[in-house]
């Protein structure tokens, strides 16, 4: 009965992997910029390196990970818990998203973990404040105050 139902969940996990979902879904593109965040973000930048010729980008996973990838930047930042690393990521991606121009094919990849990987404070408001807005709507974006 375990094998049985250790078989069935390694089936479900790689019927998600990224490597089977994303291609059908991924259109061609003379100018692709991936913008990618969470704990699949290297698996999905490595099905995007595949199927784009010209892809450049980043991808910001979890300290640990690592992925063989050669025209997307992999960058490292804290999860579950946000650090300096994951502001520095937020940065990096909404910079690269401002880059692009009218030509330009942007991807944007997230999966879990991403909210803390890539975290952006609003400059206006202090790390208190942002906390009582973001739990007062539910949210667990009170994580991405500096510390």
């Amino acid at each position: 009965m375990r094998a049985h139902l250790t078989q069935m969940f390694q089936a479900g996990i790689a019927a998600c992997h990224p490597r089977r979902v994303l291609p059908p879904h991924l259109p061609d593109a003379a100018r692709p910029i991936v913008l990618a965040a969470g704990k699949a973000a290297a698996a999905m930048a490595q099905v995007a390196e595949a199927h784009f010729r010209a892809v450049s980008g980043v991808a910001v996973v979890p300290y640990g990970v690592t992925a063989d990838l050669e025209r997307i930047d992999l960058l490292h930042a804290g999860h579950p818990v946000p650090d300096q690393a994951s502001l520095a990521a937020a940065e990096r991606l909404l910079a690269l998203a401002a880059s692009a121009g009218p030509d330009d094919f942007v991807l944007v990849l997230l999966s879990g973990g991403a909210s803390a990987l890539a975290c952006v404070v609003p400059a206006r408001q202090s790390a208190k404040s942002t906390a009582f807005a973001a739990i007062s709507r539910g949210s667990r974006a009170a994580a991405c105050a500096p510390p």
